[in-house]
């Protein structure tokens, strides 16, 4: 038989005891690790957001040197879009060239045509000539030629120097 005489307080807990203090510890201990797991977990993920977030960094701005290339192609594009339609425009009016070329085919000897304008069927004709006699030869070619001439204005440019004058042409060949 075994006397234990120390006192209550004292004595050695039995087997199927529960001591407080470790149960306090063990669950201590599980809510540690518990904390630790999840800071490790949400440092992984912001991690992976930190790679996430250069590698679209870099993305953006590859985005917005292709959007600057594309803004720089749409101008280009607008700008032969318009050079075309303005030689839409010419290729149209064809006969028109013609026309003016025809006028100015004709002019020679000592007629120079400085200023040529066009609408429909009329082209005026601005220049100078060395005199009067050869301004009346370009006129009399052009009437030659079945273009009808409209003399708009001379003047001689003093004592035996130049003529300038503004014709009118209609019609043609």
């Amino acid at each position: 038989m075994r006397i234990n005489l120390l006192p209550p307080d004292e004595r050695p807990l039995k087997q199927s005891t529960v001591r407080w203090e470790f149960l306090a510890a063990a669950l201590g201990l599980c809510l540690l690790a518990l904390t630790v797991g999840l800071y490790l977990n949400e440092q992984a993920k912001v991690s992976q957001l930190l790679f996430q977030l250069e590698q679209w960094t870099k993305y953006e701005q590859v985005l917005q040197r292709q959007a600057q290339a594309v803004t720089e192609l749409r101008g280009e594009i607008n700008r032969l879009q318009s050079q075309r339609s303005s030689l839409e425009k010419l290729l149209a009016d064809g006969g028109q060239v013609q026309f003016v070329d025809n006028v100015l085919a004709l002019v020679e000897g000592e007629v120079w045509a400085e200023v040529v304008s066009w609408d429909r069927d009329r082209v005026r004709l601005a220049g100078y000539a060395a005199n009067m006699t050869e301004l009346t030869i370009y006129v009399n070619d052009l009437e030659a030629a079945g273009f009808k001439v409209a003399v708009i204005s001379t003047n001689p440019e003093g004592a035996g120097s130049f003529t300038t004058f503004v014709l009118d042409v209609e019609g043609g060949e």
